[in-house]
């Protein structure tokens, strides 16, 4: 009975902090198709998702996301959604197991490695005639992202593999020096943004966090600060595990949709510069747009550009 108690307790205290309903806050143009498939027998089902605008839109950039720790791919549909709106060819990638903290740190490698495979698999499938992805990607402009986990994930990815052009980390747990033994600034070649809140608590970045990943960055970079939003915000979907995490993490003061729309607004942009060289959107975290969110509270934001 008391058991019951508990678990009823706890489900209330996730439901009372699940994000709203999700809505699209940075559509593109385009119409979007998805589906799943396995790009290897050895590893989980991916998420796929592109543009089906007409004429048939070829060889786009590929944009791989990375879930949290044990989080299910259906939670970061949003991200992906908007992202083949935009044009790009977005993956969503899940590794189920204990890759956290010490205990894990070595399936970091093979997070990686699973990352390289993918590009692997994605030049393939534009070359294979009845794949979905025939002629629609370009497997030497990629881009990575991901929350949480998926964002230690994807800043390590793009010291390593030269295809990956541009990272997007979404509020990572744990800044430096945990990350020094598997990142290879000195290799990092491509544009990275690190999104992130003020949340101090358990989920966030720990107060005593020593060291800073913007400082070891070389141009270009930067880093939103998002006021007042929590670790949580960045998942579209709770179900799962996710409700025991609503629960350990702090929530935060900035409505989840404005956090998300927020996140999403700056990813996007970023890929569109440095993947799709649309220059004009640098104004989203350089220019007047980007000021006027900082004017209004919402974010803070460093730039490391030149």
């Amino acid at each position: 009975m008391r058991f019951r108690v508990v678990l009823a307790f706890m489900l209330l205290a996730a439901l009372a902090g699940c994000p709203s309903p999700y809505r699209l806050g940075f559509p593109g143009p385009h119409p979007v198709k998805k589906y799943y498939t396995r790009w290897s027998p050895d590893y989980p089902e991916v998420s796929v998702f592109y543009s089906d605008a007409q004429p048939k839109m070829k060889h786009a950039p590929a944009v791989i996301f990375s879930t949290g720790w044990n989080q299910p791919r259906g939670s970061y549909e949003g991200y992906a959604t908007q992202l083949a709106q935009w044009g790009y060819v977005a993956i969503i990638r899940s590794y189920p197991g204990l890759g956290i903290g010490r205990l894990g740190d070595a399936n970091l490698v093979d997070h990686v490695k699973q990352i390289s495979g993918i590009i692997d698999w994605l030049a393939q499938e534009n070359e294979r005639p009845d794949s979905p992805l025939y002629e629609r990607v370009d497997a030497d402009n990629v881009g990575v992202t991901g929350h949480s986990m998926g964002a230690t994930v994807s800043i390590i990815a793009g010291t390593w593999d030269p295809r990956i052009r541009a990272v997007v980390s979404l509020d990572i747990k744990y800044q430096e020096p945990r990350l020094e033994p598997f990142a290879r600034y000195q290799d990092a070649a491509g544009a990275y943004l690190l999104v992130a809140t003020d949340e101090a608590g358990w989920c966030g970045i720990p107060p005593r966090a020593s060291g800073r990943i913007l400082d070891l960055l070389k141009p270009p970079a930067a880093q939103v600060t998002i006021l007042g939003g929590d670790h949580m915000d960045f998942e579209d979907s709770i179900v799962g595990l996710n409700y025991f995490a609503l629960i350990a993490c702090t929530p935060g003061q900035m409505d989840s949709q404005l956090s998300r729309d927020l996140s999403t607004k700056y990813m996007i942009a970023w890929f569109n510069v440095y993947l799709q060289g649309k220059e004009e959107f640098s104004d989203y975290y350089s220019g007047q747009r980007a000021q006027e969110d900082v004017d209004q509270g919402l974010v803070t934001i460093e730039l490391k550009l030149e």
